[in-house]
């Protein structure tokens, strides 16, 4: 499954970023010029302003899938080997924690607690108490949360490894975890579904590469032997995704993929919040006690429920709420 994640020719020109990532660079750049200031090392008050986040537009976020639960069951009844295994049963501990792959890939039975007869992780999260930049120049506490233990499967998984599981570095996890999620749309149909997304800095460079390669055979230029090997490399994913560009367009030209090519270790949190959501009956206090959330816009952005999801939502509530009337009014 190497071919989920392409790299280019650094040589070649870089394609633009991330709104998200120029935000998250300014930020950081921002909160230094803060503590700088702070230090009496920055004396330009200029500095403290003219550094604004961008709006991001839709078009600009790549998208965010949610599993639901049937597709985190049927995830973990499937028969899998080696890495693949491996990288599952960690992911579903991300999911049953609701934490960050920093936090969650690191568990170890130190970890697992009992209180009052009930089971319970805790865990100092890594990113906690304030952003990063805080926490290296020596700033705020990082957040400790107690995760409640609402599924025994989290148990199995412990016992299968006997509470230490192996390291994986999280970009063997997200390349293994596509496969999995690859191996599972050959029986589970959500997992084929297409989303509308943007492709990464990578991705981009790679496409933007190969049509350039594509350009030059045409006009009969020789390759380098390096251009040799990327054309061959690129040209082989092309015909996977079924010719140029690189990437599946609607009829749009938005970019399309299948659900299981957007999974990622951060979808294991993103996933449990979401259902935890789901299911009405916590605070959104409670649940950010769990997710370690400092901020409701930030928990916010973790509910990955759609328009049509939430209108059913709010209608089932309506028609609750009225029937409960009737039967008062009788």
């Amino acid at each position: 499954m190497s071919q989920f994640f392409l790299r280019t020719n650094k040589s070649e020109g870089k394609a633009p970023l991330y709104v998200r990532t120029l935000n998250k660079k300014v930020s950081c750049f921002r909160k230094l010029c803060n503590l700088a200031a702070m230090e009496g090392y920055n004396k330009n008050a200029v500095s403290l302003r003219v550094w604004k986040d961008k709006a991001v537009k839709e078009i600009d976020k790549r998208a965010e899938i949610y599993l639901t639960d049937e597709e985190i069951d049927a995830m973990y009844e499937l028969k899998l080997t080696g890495d693949n295994e491996i990288v599952r049963d960690i992911f579903l501990l991300g999911y049953f924690s609701c934490q960050r792959y920093s936090d969650y890939c690191k568990l170890r039975e130190e970890n697992f607690i009992t209180y009052n007869k009930s089971g319970l992780i805790t865990l100092t999260q890594k990113k906690g108490g304030a952003r990063d930049v805080d926490n290296i120049v020596g700033g705020h506490p990082k957040k400790k949360v107690e995760v409640p233990i609402f599924d025994n499967r989290v148990y199995e998984l412990c016992e299968k490894y006997h509470y230490d599981f192996p390291e994986i570095d999280v970009q063997k996890m997200n390349l293994k975890i596509k496969a999995v999620g690859y191996e599972l749309s050959k029986t589970v149909p959500s997992f084929r579904e297409k989303y509308v997304t943007v492709l990464t800095t990578v991705e981009k460079r790679s496409e933007n590469t190969y049509e350039k390669l594509l350009e030059k055979k045409k006009k009969g230029i020789k390759f380098t032997e390096n251009e040799r090997k990327w054309f061959h490399k690129l040209d082989r994913w092309a015909k996977i995704r079924n010719g140029s560009p690189l990437w599946e367009r609607n009829k749009h030209g938005e970019v399309v993929r299948a659900k299981y090519e957007l999974i990622c270790s951060h979808t294991a949190r993103r996933s449990g919040t979401t259902n935890l959501y789901k299911l009405g009956v916590l605070s959104d206090l409670e649940l950010r006690s769990i997710t370690g959330h400092e901020s409701q816009k930030n928990f916010e952005g973790y509910i990955r429920i759609g328009i049509s999801e939430q209108a059913l939502r709010v209608g089932g509530k309506i028609k609750a709420a009225m029937e409960a009337k009737k039967q008062v009014d009788k």
